[in-house]
């Protein structure tokens, strides 16, 4: 049986306002989850994906196209 991958998306200005409210509501309730930003932060385990490093105003875009990167490379 294959899991679900949950990829938050985040930018390191939301990082302390956004992330505990995930991390306390329903991510606990999940097996697979990823935190992608532009920074890692290891209070709040966020990953930098290739392609994501850098925000800009299609910032989100390219968080998701690294996303789905991701998702293809390490999916199986």
């Amino acid at each position: 049986m294959k899991e679900t991958l949950f990829a938050v998306k985040t930018c390191e200005a939301f990082h302390k306002k956004r992330l505990p409210i995930v991390l306390s509501t329903w991510a606990p309730a999940t097996k697979n989850i990823i935190y992608v930003s532009e920074v890692e932060d290891p209070e709040f385990n966020t990953t930098i994906l290739p392609g994501a490093e850098i925000n800009t105003e299609l910032g989100h875009c390219n968080k998701t196209e690294a996303i789905l990167k991701y998702f293809v490379k390490n999916a199986g």
